[in-house]
């Protein structure tokens, strides 16, 4: 399964650069992998979890707006 992951991801990569599109890389994270991060079905991330992927987010969005910001002028 990981492989399949990884040339999806690639692929993912490859068509965000052509658009110019921000992705974000969960899949080297340890959110689903760590029990701090997951709640107790062992799938789905926690408080904890949630925290993490929202400050991953924020940062990949801040960052895409400063790329955006500093291209307009």
């Amino acid at each position: 399964m990981s492989k399949r992951v990884t040339l999806y991801n690639q692929a993912i990569s490859q068509l965000a650069s052509q658009y110019s599109a921000v992705t974000v890389d969960f899949f080297h994270t340890t959110i689903f992998t760590n029990t701090a991060t997951l709640a107790d079905d062992g799938n789905h991330p926690n408080a904890a979890g949630y925290d993490i992927i929202t400050n991953i987010w924020l940062n990949a969005s801040t960052q895409s707006l400063k790329r955006l910001r500093s291209n307009k002028k």
